[in-house]
C-alpha cells in the first residue's frame, strides 16, 4: 500500500464526490460550486480518491460543508488530516452533522467542537395559497420586497447574519444567486430579513430581524416557491430552538424527515430567527 498524497483534486474527483454525495441536479451543482469557492482537499491512496473536504467563510467563522472520507478508508487519521489542511487559518469551526452518526459527532468533539443545536430536515406538500395567506397577513405588517441585491445591501446583510447565525454568508450568497432566487424584505427602507428558494422545491436561508417577520417571510417563501417555479413539493431545514417556524411547518402539513446537529468551536448566533436550506450551506 502506498503513502497517502494530500493535494488538491481534479476535475473528475470533485464529479466523483459529488455523484457519491447528492442526489439530485440542484444539489450537486452546489456541491461543485462550495468546492470551487472553498479551501478544498482530497486524499489519495494507490491512486484512489479516498476522502474530501471542503470549507469556506470569513474573519468570524470557517463553515466545513463537506468532510468525507470513504468507508475502506476509514481509521487511518486522514478525516483528521484533512481537517487540519482545511481549516488551517480558521480561528473557529462549524459544521452540521447527521444526528445518527455518532461517529462524526466524536470526531467534531475531538477537535474541539461542542453540538449547539438541533437541526431539523422539514418535508411535504406546498400549503394552500390560503393558509400562505392568512399566515403572512397574522402580525398585520405589511413589508417592501425586492430582489435580494447582496452588492447594494452586503453591509445590512451581514450585520444580520452575525446576530442571528454567528457569522456571515458572504461569498457563498454568489453560490446562491446561481442556484436559487433570493427576497429582500424591507420596512421604512431598513431590511430586516430575506429568503432563498430554489427551482427543486427547496427553502432557504430565510433569516429575519425578529421572530414575528420571519412566520410572515417563511409564508411568503413558500408562496414564491409555488408561483415562480410551479413547485408543489418543499424542504427545509429548521433549527429546533425554531419552534414558531416549526409550529408553521407542521401546521402546513409538513413532517419532520431528519435531524442533524449543528457542531461548532465557538458560540452560536439566535437560531430562532434562522431557516437554512441543506446540511452543505448552513
Amino acid at each position: 500500500m502506498s503513502e497517502p498524497v494530500f493535494t488538491t483534486p481534479t476535475d473528475d474527483e470533485l464529479r466523483l464526490f459529488a455523484e457519491l454525495r447528492c442526489r439530485g441536479e440542484a444539489l450537486r451543482g452546489l456541491y461543485l460550486a462550495l468546492a470551487e469557492r472553498s479551501a478544498v482537499w482530497i486524499v489519495r491512496q494507490d491512486e484512489e480518491a479516498a476522502g474530501i473536504v471542503f470549507a469556506g467563510g470569513g474573519d468570524d467563522e470557517t463553515y466545513v460543508h463537506e468532510l468525507f472520507v470513504r468507508p475502506p478508508h476509514r481509521r487511518n487519521g486522514f478525516g483528521s488530516r484533512l481537517l487540519e489542511e482545511a481549516t488551517r487559518e480558521a480561528r473557529s469551526r462549524f459544521a452540521t452533522l447527521d444526528a445518527a452518526d455518532g461517529g462524526s459527532q466524536a470526531f467534531a468533539i475531538r477537535h474541539g467542537a461542542a453540538m449547539r443545536g438541533v437541526l431539523l430536515q422539514c418535508t411535504g406538500a406546498v400549503p394552500r395559497e390560503e393558509d400562505l395567506l392568512r399566515l403572512a397577513a397574522s402580525e398585520g405588517r405589511r413589508f417592501e420586497v425586492a430582489p435580494l441585491d447582496i452588492g447594494a445591501q452586503r453591509f445590512a446583510v451581514e450585520a444580520l447574519e452575525r446576530e442571528v447565525r454567528g457569522a456571515p454568508l458572504g461569498a457563498d450568497h454568489a453560490i446562491l444567486g446561481g442556484l436559487a432566487s433570493g427576497s429582500a424584505f424591507f420596512i421604512n427602507d431598513e431590511l430586516i430579513g430575506y429568503a432563498y428558494v430554489w427551482p427543486d422545491g427547496r427553502i432557504g436561508p430565510v433569516i429575519a430581524s425578529s421572530t414575528s417577520y420571519l412566520e410572515q417571510i417563511f409564508a411568503f417563501a413558500f408562496a414564491a416557491l409555488m408561483r415562480g417555479h410551479g413547485a408543489t413539493w418543499a424542504q427545509c431545514l429548521v433549527p429546533g430552538e425554531n419552534t414558531r417556524i416549526l409550529r408553521a411547518a407542521i401546521g402546513f402539513g409538513l413532517t419532520i424527515e431528519t435531524a442533524w446537529l449543528t457542531a461548532r468551536t465557538s458560540e452560536a448566533g439566535d437560531a430562532s430567527r434562522y431557516v437554512a436550506c441543506h446540511p452543505l450551506l448552513y
